[in-house]
Parts: structure tokens; C-alpha cells; sequence
């Protein structure tokens, strides 16, 4: 799959914002398109507001017209009021929540994203997310609901709830919403890390679930507020593993959190600490896949100082990096996620293990198919099913996109 003058100019750009990039080479690129042609990738991954504070910055060697800049700081402009907005909105909750003494740490969100890019108005935080104890659940549910919000049901389901709301536990997390005046505050509530189905073997092959989430936690801001989040090791694992397992290595906003995170903290993690808690073989893999790609974008090799003598050797399949690399542009693809998965750093023998669930099993479609009727198929089927409805939705794209 080639790349387009457009999609080169972006990585090559995320290179130089970590000193790693060739100015000469993004000139190149540049040469080859114009920022007209470049303003819908950047905007298509939601870069706006990085692109301008780098642009401001002068620290690279490219000038766009001024109505570029005027766009990119005006969008620079919403992020940054729609962060405040959901940063105020959040404090409210989790001041509730600390009343009523309830346990829980920040997982992501507007704080997490001031303490990596030194700005929370650096990308869109979409949502807050929270990791509780099991146990916790129903207390901070009622807690929500009293308060005002409600359970995201998406399309599909919105006569059948009860269903949605049993298929979504089984991922180990749930989500919530609030109107407010100025936007649609969002909540999602975990109590397990990892978002895979419990029918998943996934689940087995990379234990993550078990990993010591929940002890010693760092502390973080979140407005005014001084509130528990995942120390600095398990924010680089999750970050890791969020990037891995949930977005299947895709998602070039996903992979920056990773890069900026690793680019400012990775030296100085405690790797006896971090070589403790992961000792199973996939995990150290899909590790040392993750970090060979920070280091292709950063110049920063962390392996060694997580996994001596040396890491676990990948194995990888012939053209299998150059796939990983195309994915970081890929939006959401069901097609890529099955083969992705495929290709996951394990054993021939467990790949096959997750092929037969991917083609199976009705627990491994994709969440939004949930709602479709599988009741009559027979697993043998199930192949059918996922094309039938892949080439539905490849028709409707097309139809969408006339």
C-alpha cells in the first residue's frame, strides 16, 4: 500500500517534533502536495491543535499560509474551551465520587494529556475514563445515574438495553453520558484494563487483567482537584497495551500519546519493576513490537532497559513490519483488525486458537454488529456472516461517499 505525499509529509512530521525527522526529507514531501491536500489528513487524526504548537514553535522548517495557521488555531481554539468545559464537568463527579469514598484511579482523559504534551489543549479528550474495583460498580452506577447520566446505547439497540448493557459488562467496562449546556459529557467506567470479552482468548494468551492496576497509585490534577491515577509504569503499560489490543496497533493519536510519553518518561521507569510484572512471553512481545515503532518515531530504544539481556525475538513474517507501519494511518477496519490479530507476536498454535474465535465464535464480531441476529447461524456459518455484512458495509461507504 503506498502512501501518499500527504500521509508522508504527516509522519515524517511527527518525527521532527520528537528530533528524530529529516528536514530536508519533509520539505520533500511538502514539495509534493500543499497544505491544502495536507489539512484533511491532519485534520482526519484529529493533529490540529499539535501541528499548530509545533508550527508556533518555529522548531521546524516549513511555513504555511496564514489562513492554514488561522484554521488550525481556531480549531486549537474549540479543543481547548471543550477540554475546560469536560475538565469542569469532571471535577464535579469526581468530587462526588471521593465523597462518597469510593476508590478509583484516572485512566486517561484531559489530565493525562497535560501531563504528557505539558497542555491539555493539545488533542481532544473525548471523554474521562475511570478504573474502580469490581465491586465498586454498582455503587458508581447509582451514583450516575442519580446525578443525571445515562448508559450509552448505541444504534441497533436503543429497544433492546438490557441486552446492550449485559454484552458491555462482559467487556469489563461501560459507558455514560451527561447533556450538559455547552456539551455531551462523557464517562466511561472500567473494571477491567484490558476491554476484551471474556470469551476472548486474548484474555489468555495476554493475562493483562491480572497486572497490579490498582496498587500504588501516582497522583495526577484534574482541575483544582489532586486525584489518584495509575503510577508511571502501568500508565506506560496501558498506554502500550490500549494501543496493542484495543486499537489493534492502528490510530496515529493513539501511538503519539505512547511516543510523548515514552519520549519524556521512558528513561526513567523502573524497569525491575516492569520486568516483574509482565513475565509472560506474548506480553514482553507485544512490547517489544510497541517499542520498536516508538523507537522508528522518537529515536529512543527503551527495549533493553525493560527486557535485558534482550528482548524475546518477534519472529515476524516477511513484509510483517512494513504492515504494522501501515496501520498507524488506518482508521477503523474490520477487515485489518481480523488480520492484525492474525499477526499477533504468538505462537502458530495460538494464532490458530484466535482465527477459529475471530471466525467462529458470534462473541468476537465487532460491537457494533452486536445487534445483528445470529440466532440460526451455526459457527460453520458465522465466515459467511462477517463477509456478507463487510461487503454491506463497503456498499454503503461507497454509496455515502457519492
Amino acid at each position: 500500500m503506498k502512501r501518499s505525499p500527504e500521509e508522508l509529509f504527516l509522519l515524517e512530521f511527527v518525527k521532527c517534533c520528537f528530533g528524530n525527522g529529516d528536514f530536508p526529507t519533509l520539505e520533500q514531501h511538502l514539495s509534493q502536495t500543499s497544505w491544502e491536500n495536507i489539512l484533511p489528513v491532519i485534520t482526519a487524526h484529529e493533529l490540529q491543535a499539535l501541528v499548530y504548537s509545533r508550527l508556533k514553535e518555529g522548531i521546524l522548517p516549513v511555513k504555511p499560509p496564514i489562513e492554514v495557521l488561522s484554521h488550525l488555531r481556531s480549531y486549537t481554539t474549540q479543543i481547548s474551551m471543550h477540554n475546560l468545559i469536560g475538565e469542569s464537568e469532571g471535577s464535579r463527579v469526581i468530587s462526588r465520587l471521593q465523597e462518597k469514598e469510593i476508590f478509583f484511579l484516572l485512566l486517561k482523559g484531559v489530565p493525562l494529556m497535560e501531563m504528557i504534551y505539558g497542555q491539555s489543549w493539545m488533542r481532544p479528550a473525548s471523554d474521562v475514563d475511570i478504573l474502580i474495583h469490581p465491586a465498586d460498580y454498582s455503587r458508581v452506577e447509582s451514583l450516575l445515574l442519580k446525578d443525571g447520566f445515562v448508559h450509552v446505547v448505541p444504534e441497533g439497540f436503543q429497544d433492546r438495553t438490557e441486552d446492550f448493557l449485559i454484552i458491555q459488562k462482559d467487556f469489563g467496562e461501560m459507558h455514560f453520558f451527561k447533556p450538559t449546556s455547552s456539551l455531551l459529557f462523557n464517562l466511561d467506567v472500567h473494571w477491567r484494563v484490558s476491554g476484551l470479552s471474556t470469551q476472548s482468548p486474548l484474555l489468555t494468551l495476554f493475562p493483562i487483567d491480572t497486572y497490579p492496576w490498582l496498587t500504588n497509585p501516582g497522583r495526577g490534577r484534574f482541575g483544582r482537584l489532586s486525584v489518584p491515577r495509575l503510577n508511571n509504569e502501568m500508565l506506560f503499560f496501558h498506554l502500550v497495551f490500549h494501543f496493542a489490543l484495543h486499537h489493534h496497533l492502528r490510530g496515529l493519536r493513539t501511538f503519539l500519546d505512547l511516543c510523548s510519553f515514552c519520549s519524556q518518561y521512558g528513561e526513567s521507569l523502573d524497569g525491575d519493576f516492569l520486568r516483574h510484572v509482565v513475565p509472560e512471553e506474548n506480553c514482553r512481545k507485544i512490547v517489544t513490537l510497541v517499542l520498536m515503532f516508538v523507537r522508528k518515531y522518537t529515536g529512543k530504544d527503551l527495549t533493553l532497559h525493560f527486557l535485558p539481556p534482550s528482548p524475546p525475538p518477534l519472529h515476524l513474517l516477511p513484509g510483517e513490519k512494513r504492515w504494522y507501519a501501515q496501520q498507524l494511518l488506518v482508521q477503523e477496519n474490520t477487515v485489518m483488525r481480523y488480520l492484525t490479530l492474525f499477526l499477533y507476536p504468538v505462537k502458530w498454535r495460538d494464532k490458530w486458537i484466535i482465527v477459529k474465535y475471530c471466525l467462529f465464535h458470534p462473541d468476537s464480531l465487532p460491537r457494533r454488529w452486536k445487534h445483528l441476529p445470529t440466532r440460526g447461524f451455526s459457527p460453520i456459518t458465522y465466515p459467511f456472516f462477517i463477509l456478507s455484512h463487510l461487503l454491506r458495509e463497503k456498499k454503503k461507504k461507497k454509496s455515502g461517499d457519492k
